[in-house]
């Protein structure tokens, strides 16, 4: 047993139980369980709406909290695809010696995918933006130090995931990408925006007792499966 986790996935969550409770079970189902969950949590619905740059901002407010070697992003509106992602994911990354940066292949339930031969032609230096970047066609898998540092770029606009990206790739991260690993899906149209009706005010509770989270402070929730 290690002192911090090997990954940490940084789960955002507003007003969606339902979909949050689906997202956490593709988190405990992994076969290999040296990563923590860490939640944001909206209980105020400030980004009802699709205020997508106020999510942004929380990624930066609590980008301390996530202590893991790695860092993934996976709102509460996403699942793992498979079972063995997070042990795939280790084991290549031990081999590499310990990238800056991991590239992955997602799946998109709700939006058109390039074929596999065109998801990687993107011009950086053009700032080009095909629309495979918005349909969520791979994911980011950071070292904490790396996270740390480009994180701040994820609310220059809307697009936060772009940003980010970019100043991975502007400041020189090592970036390797991930065949034949899948990581994550979406599992709703209109991300950020749709909502569960009739959601009970203490719906976050409710889920972390149904899973076993516990709180580690004030506003701090999380899931320490690498302690069990």
């Amino acid at each position: 047993m290690t002192a911090f986790p090997f990954l940490s996935i940084v789960t955002r969550t507003c007003r969606r139980p339902k979909l949050l409770a689906q997202n956490i079970q593709s988190v405990i189902d992994q076969t290999c369980q040296d990563i923590e969950q860490v939640f944001l949590v909206d209980k105020s619905g400030a980004h009802r709406g699709g205020n997508i740059l106020w999510a942004n901002n929380r990624l930066i407010e609590c980008r301390e909290r996530a202590i893991g070697r790695y860092v993934f992003v996976l709102d509460d509106d996403g699942m793992l695809v498979d079972t063995s992602f997070v042990a795939r994911l280790k084991a290549h990354v031990e081999a590499m010696g310990y990238p800056d940066v991991v590239l992955l292949r997602s799946q998109s339930t709700a939006q058109t995918i390039l074929p596999p031969d065109n998801i990687w032609n993107v011009n950086w230096e053009m700032w080009e933006r095909p629309n495979m970047w918005r349909g969520h066609a791979y994911n980011w898998v950071a070292s904490n130090n790396w996270w740390q540092m480009a994180i701040k770029s994820y609310a220059v606009s809307h697009g936060g995931d772009w940003h980010f990206a970019t100043a991975l790739i502007n400041g020189g991260a090592e970036i390797v990408r991930l065949h034949g690993v899948y990581s994550a899906r979406s599992v709703q149209r209109g991300r950020g925006v749709v909502f569960e009706k009739d959601c009970p005010t203490n719906w976050f509770e409710r889920v972390m007792r149904q899973v076993g989270g516990v709180r580690a402070g004030h506003g701090d929730w999380r899931l320490q499966l690498w302690l069990k």
